[in-house]
């Protein structure tokens, strides 16, 4: 059998050793989905494997900019507000402490920070979403229907990327396909995704310094940095053409009957 091994280290607490041993050491070929998560595989022992970063279908990605600005009315953002996104579960794992942490420094500058992802039934999730709303009046969280998800991910000015850990997310390739600039922590697969000026990392977890540089990034973007780079990095991320990477290795593996 072949495994396609998408989980980052923190995944390991919900499976036992002996199910991690016998998915990554019996199988007879692993995909994995960024160095990041080969690293972790390394660690123990596995040498029969092959890289193949996520991908995403693009042409899925339609902009309807006369919805997004219906959203902005809706969701009740300022005109004049720059616009932080980040999409996901609304779960520790995603950064939703960080998140909320970050909007709440910047509370009184012109900005306003968007969750786009579904809840989660979680104490740590629920205790975040109320604290937001004592102490961050600057964040809205929403759970948007399936046709208001690529809208709403355009409202965004800077697509702030708060996970704690990610092996690969598609929220940055969607994101950056929109022609958006990244700005994530170094929680995996996206320290490889930001080159070519189509985002950064930012060099800290401490929530107060990670909001300086919110700020200063939405003041001004760096020099170099435009929407079409963004998007090329994104096009490179096309699920129609690694798809055909996937079968070429699985041919290889297995034969091509």
């Amino acid at each position: 059998f072949a495994v396609h091994f998408h989980e980052f280290r923190s995944q390991f607490n919900y499976i036992s050793a002996e199910e991690l041993m016998l998915q990554t050491q019996e199988a007879k070929f692993l995909v994995y989905c960024s160095n990041a998560v080969g690293e972790a595989l390394n660690t123990i022992g596995v040498k029969n494997k092959y890289l193949l970063y996520e991908a995403v279908d693009l042409a899925a990605i339609q902009p309807d900019h006369e919805r997004t600005q219906q959203l902005r009315k809706e969701l009740g953002i300022s005109p004049s507000a720059k616009v932080i996104v980040m999409s996901g579960s609304q779960a520790e794992i995603k950064g939703i402490d960080i998140f909320v942490r970050v909007a709440e420094q910047l509370k009184s500058e012109p900005l306003h920070f968007l969750w786009l992802g579904s809840p989660v039934k979680s104490a740590f999730s629920w205790f975040w979403t109320e604290y937001a709303k004592k102490s961050a009046a600057n964040i809205t969280f929403c759970h948007p229907a399936p046709a208001d998800y690529y809208p709403g991910l355009a409202l965004a000015d800077l697509f702030f990327l708060s996970s704690r850990t990610d092996p690969f997310p598609l929220v940055m390739i969607e994101a950056a396909y929109l022609g958006k600039f990244i700005a994530g922590l170094d929680s995996g697969g996206v320290s490889e995704f930001v080159q070519d000026g189509c985002g950064v990392i930012l060099p800290t977890w401490n929530a107060d310094e990670i909001a300086g540089r919110v700020r200063d990034l939405c003041a001004k973007l760096p020099a170099g940095w435009s929407p079409e780079k963004s998007t090329a990095r994104a096009k490179q991320f096309d699920s129609k053409d690694l798809r055909g990477k996937f079968e070429q290795v699985m041919d290889a593996v297995f034969g091509n009957p």
